[in-house]
């Protein structure tokens, strides 16, 4: 039984409300604060059959411990993640989820779902079926190579090439794009990130409404890291079966057998989460486009083609969650993130499945230190 599961297993006799959540919202919060995190309750509550209940009330220490026998699990904002000693995370799962100072605060939201109502065994199984069924299917199509697609500016190339000769990964917010969307016609899409992709903001759920109106046109299964299944399974109900979660691993391997060994690699970033990874076990001849790295003069973590992309409402996310920018693209060091996740662990991933035989090809140059020394074919 897995940490979560025995987390349940203690909570189910003890707490007739385990599926419930209070989110703690500091009195003294700002009216911003106070409006994402009631957002977010509405948004999150359902998914895994989990709900979320704002109090933002001045709550006594015996409020606090009556709190046990209302809700199995707790958020915390402000003054009150001062107060998590008070409940054993054995019997009362507790997150911060503070937009003002906690970095992984949207993370927390899928953190508190998991610990409640994790994924089943059964649920793993059936995705990993899934996925085995997936590159089966598609090896049957013997295409040459893998062909990679991120959202950098590069992508605007994308529209004067063929790339049917190759399987196509493409990443996250592509879907915006329709025309590029149908010309491409990828096998598979993937998302990786709680904030940009599977939560309350503007820009995820922009990006939501942009899959389901891709899942419409274009046949294509939807990986994504399964801490995310609960709520893109509630989302994405009428298309469950296109629906690929992966559990996370320990290694950093981007050769490693998926379908033996079903698990994402250890890293921070969705090129080495899930798109090479995915293109690795299609061709051993991978191929990249849109990945232009961070240049001095970009914006947070690095620029994005504006046509497969929505600036505006990454702006708006800077406002509400100045802790996750501030923590992971800071004023004094703002590529701190690209540097750490296109640096050298990348470039030891990338070295090691090409030393068994894969090979990896910029068609576009890119300032990522990783990427950099790779083999570049512009097209």
């Amino acid at each position: 039984m897995s940490i979560p599961e025995r987390i349940c297993a203690n909570l189910s006799p003890l707490l007739p409300g385990r599926r419930r959540v209070a989110v703690l919202v500091d009195s003294n919060a700002p009216p911003g604060t106070r409006r994402v995190v009631q957002r977010a309750a509405q948004i999150f509550s359902g998914a895994g059959g989990v709900t979320f209940e704002v109090l933002s009330r001045p709550l006594t220490n015996t409020d606090l411990r009556a709190l046990y026998l209302r809700f199995g699990g707790l958020l915390v904002t402000g003054g009150y993640s001062k107060v998590w000693n008070l409940f054993p995370t054995r019997l009362l799962p507790a997150f911060g989820a503070d937009p003002l100072t906690d970095p992984m605060a949207m993370w927390s939201w899928h953190s508190i779902i998991a610990a409640i109502s994790p994924m089943t065994q059964t649920r793993l199984a059936e995705s990993k079926e899934r996925f085995t069924r997936l590159m089966r299917e598609l090896a049957k199509l013997g295409l040459g190579r893998s062909y990679v697609f991120g959202t950098g500016p590069s992508l605007a190339k994308a529209a004067m090439r063929d790339f049917s000769d190759g399987y196509r990964i493409v990443c996250n917010t592509i879907c915006k794009d329709r025309g590029l969307f149908v010309k491409l016609k990828p096998h598979i899409l993937v998302a990786g990130d709680a904030q940009y992709h599977f939560s309350d903001t503007r820009h995820a759920q922009a990006f939501l409404r942009d899959v389901e109106e891709r899942m419409e046109e274009v046949e294509f299964a939807f990986c994504y890291p399964a801490h995310f299944d609960a709520f893109v399974r509630r989302r994405f109900a009428k298309v469950e079966e296109r629906l690929i979660p992966i559990p996370g691993g320990s290694r950093f391997d981007l050769a490693a057998d998926m379908t033996r060994e079903f698990a994402l690699p250890s890293t921070g970033n969705v090129l080495g989460l899930l798109l090479l990874p995915i293109a690795c076990q299609l061709s051993k001849d991978v191929w990249l486009l849109g990945f232009d790295g961070r240049r001095p003069s970009d914006k947070h973590f690095w620029a994005n083609s504006s046509k497969h992309s929505y600036p505006a409402l990454i702006e708006e996310m800077v406002l509400e969650y100045p802790a996750f920018y501030s923590h992971f693209a800071p004023k004094d060091n703002p590529s701190s993130y690209a540097t750490s996740v296109h640096g050298d662990a990348l470039d030891k991933a990338l070295a090691h499945a090409e030393a068994a035989g894969w090979s990896f090809t910029l068609t576009s140059p890119s300032t990522s230190p990783a990427l950099a020394k790779r083999w570049v074919i512009n097209v």
